[in-house]
């Protein structure tokens, strides 16, 4: 039996914890702890995660619609991050996945150009200031 495999999800859930205790007591909007986005104070364009940080506080908050301001794709992409956790956590191989990762990237890519765009529906997709 691999032991690696619990203490890698038992490390990995202590992590996560803590992490969503510090998002949900601290704003990232407000925390100077937290730096801006590189890509976004390099290139002025906002990276598909702009604004995740922002919106996973307002999920712990039960602030659903204000998170998907934030970022539409990250709260829409929950329930496969979830599926693609749970492969792992089934011990499937990873090609069984390809597919979905595959298609994920794609969305990723479009959303990135699309939310930089300056026409209806593509501003939309910008974060919330």
């Amino acid at each position: 039996r691999n032991i690696q495999a619990p203490i890698k999800w038992f490390a990995l859930g202590f992590t996560g914890a803590g992490a969503a205790l510090f998002l949900y007591v601290k704003n990232p909007a407000g925390v100077e702890l937290i730096p801006p986005c590189p890509f976004r104070a390099a290139t002025g364009l906002y990276c598909p995660g702009c604004g995740t940080l922002r919106g996973l506080h307002e999920l712990l908050h039960l602030r659903v619609l204000q998170a998907m301001h934030y970022n539409i794709l990250m709260v829409s992409s929950l329930p496969l991050v979830a599926a693609l956790a749970g492969y792992d956590v089934l011990g499937r191989h990873p090609s069984q996945r390809s597919g979905f990762v595959y298609a994920y990237v794609c969305t990723v890519l479009i959303y990135w150009v699309g939310r930089n765009l300056p026409w209806l529906p593509f501003v939309h997709w910008a974060p919330s200031v």
